[in-house]
């Protein structure tokens, strides 16, 4: 993905770090520093983030059902493993799905880097 200060710079606007996007909601949809990082979401119309996307690769897709719980998360990395999170009763588990055990521990590191990069987003 192009990044926004890229094609500011192309444009001739001027603007200073952070790069905050939100949309009609208030819902921050593109965030981008100095260091390069960047990070962009979609929402659909309730505010729930369907869409997730860093400059350290990381995917991530949501689905919400009609009460805006979120039954189901898929972390989408660029080695082919997705990462499953489905709410169980009151526990949500995490499900790696990989094809063999190199993918799987691979997918493990993906996973705890993408968890470090959701603490960062709220902090």
């Amino acid at each position: 993905m192009k990044k926004l200060s890229k094609t500011y710079k192309e444009l001739g606007i001027d603007f200073t770090f952070p790069i905050k996007v939100r949309n009609a909601q208030g819902n921050e949809t593109y965030f981008e520093n100095s260091d390069a990082f960047w990070r962009k979401s979609e929402y659909d119309a309730q505010g729930n983030e369907t869409y997730y996307e860093d400059s350290d690769g990381y995917q991530r897709k949501s689905k919400y059902d009609s009460k805006g719980n979120e039954p189901t998360s898929r972390l989408v990395t660029a080695i082919g493993a997705s990462v499953n999170t489905m709410p169980r009763a009151s526990k949500p588990t995490t499900r790696i799905v990989t094809e063999s055990k190199a993918e799987h521990l691979a997918a493990s590191r993906v996973m705890v880097r993408w968890l470090k990069s959701m603490v960062r987003s709220i902090s």
